[in-house]
């Protein structure tokens, strides 16, 4: 039985709408070895966006982030300090972080494909070709409820920037080639759904030049070949990419919007 209530649309059950002043939850995703890993990293040169703790699922801050303050940037490989387990340790340590005070104004996951994989073996039953993927989704990507985790879309609710960083794969489409498509999709429930709302999409590519020149690119808009999204109206391509040049320009609208 419901109890019954009158409602109206009082000024006491309205809200405003407010604009979102700055991300809760960015994915950096393309090609590996194409620089995300340093963009994560250089969070570390923004200030409010610092200290930053790097989850490390696959070695790939080894040498990345030599350029940065030291001070700045905790660094933890769950497959070296807990083999075999690494699963249940990240849940734990995201656990702490989403429940407990710490220091931390940024945490990036580098890879969350990797974590992705690693639920799906601590997922697996014998018998049940599906349990892995129910299990991935309700521990990583589903709706905060009374039974489903949904670390992800807690992530996107918590009091600091998370990053997540992600490998995208090749498929060949047709005969002009083959195109990237992201590891990465909003809704659903599977190994490459990341649901959680990300405020911003970042596509990273680094390419050579005629002249052997080679530079990294973040595109921040979809293509055929691409996926992004882009909710605080980021330049369409950013050269040379960082965290710097993403909130500078964020601040810098905010500031205008502000006078």
């Amino acid at each position: 039985m419901t109890d019954e209530f009158e409602f109206s649309l009082s000024d006491n059950t309205l809200i405003k709408h407010t604009a979102a002043r700055e991300p809760q939850m960015l994915i950096l995703y393309g090609p590996a070895g194409n620089g995300k890993s340093w963009i994560a990293g250089s969070a570390s040169e923004v200030e409010g966006l610092y200290p930053i703790l790097f989850i490390d699922t696959e070695g790939s801050t080894q040498g990345t982030l030599d350029g940065f303050d030291s001070d700045r940037i905790d660094i933890v490989r769950p497959q070296e300090s807990h083999p075999g387990k690494e699963y249940a340790m990240v849940v734990q340590l995201l656990e702490s972080l989403l429940t407990k005070t710490h220091k931390y104004k940024t945490v990036v996951i580098d890879t969350a494909d990797v974590l992705q994989e690693w639920s799906i073996a601590a997922g697996r039953q014998k018998g049940d070709g599906f349990a892995h993927w129910n299990f991935t989704h309700s521990e990583l990507t589903a709706p905060p409820s009374p039974y489903d985790r949904g670390l992800f879309h807690r992530l996107k609710a918590a009091d600091f920037l998370t990053i997540l960083v992600i490998h995208d794969k090749q498929e060949a489409l047709n005969e002009e080639g083959t195109v990237m498509y992201a590891n990465v999709q909003w809704q659903g429930q599977g190994k490459t759904k990341i649901a959680g709302i990300p405020d911003g999409v970042i596509y990273v590519t680094r390419d050579t030049t005629s002249g052997g020149v080679t530079k990294s690119t973040a595109q921040t808009q979809p293509t055929k070949r691409s996926l992004a999204k882009n909710r605080f109206n980021l330049p369409y391509k950013i050269e040379e990419p960082s965290m710097t040049k993403f909130y500078d320009h964020i601040r810098k609208t905010n500031t205008q919007e502000d006078k």
